[in-house]
């Protein structure tokens, strides 16, 4: 079970546990603490792997054409497929790029911010949260790039076309 230098180590450590289930929980608590260290690590590790591995794998996509990102919902699916539109543009970079383009081609033109980072997920595999969000759009308004309704957000180049009211889910 324990080797001597262990049972030793628990001697000195909180005096004199004879008792060997003093011992148990002391080393018990121990391992307790090593575990939470290295499930905290290993989430680290897991968050560095899939940020290495969708960089990897949108640098693959582009190069060879192949694409491991999840396909839109045909109701939302752009006229070609994200794999061919990466073809025939690289992949956006910032933020501003993934919303810009995202509103460039979605339909109908007019959208809510959840929905544009819902279309930029599903066209690119990029998570982008609303919070961080908010000040690019209100930016981008500032400098007349996009126009606000509401919550409906559209390129100022595109914001002629007529709305679609949205029903509320």
């Amino acid at each position: 079970m324990f080797a001597r230098s262990q049972s030793a180590k628990y001697n000195g450590l909180v005096g004199e546990m004879n008792d060997p289930v003093s011992v148990i929980r002391a080393r018990r608590a121990e391992i307790a603490l090593q575990l939470e260290s290295l499930r905290a690590e290993d989430g680290e590790l897991a968050a560095a792997e899939a940020v290495l591995s969708r960089l990897a794998g949108a640098e693959r996509s582009v190069s060879s054409g192949s694409s491991r990102r999840r396909a839109p919902p045909p109701s939302q699916a752009p006229s070609q497929t994200p794999a061919q539109a990466r073809r025939t543009r690289p992949l956006p970079r910032s933020q501003r790029e993934f919303v810009l383009e995202a509103l460039r081609t979605c339909t109908p033109p007019w959208r809510r911010t959840n929905d544009v980072l819902d279309d930029i997920f599903a066209r690119w595999g990029v998570r982008i949260a609303a919070k961080s969000v908010r000040p690019l759009i209100s930016g981008l308004k500032r400098e007349g790039v996009i126009e606000r309704q509401g919550r409906l957000i559209a390129l100022a180049e595109r914001a002629r076309a007529p709305r679609v009211r949205l029903a509320h889910a």
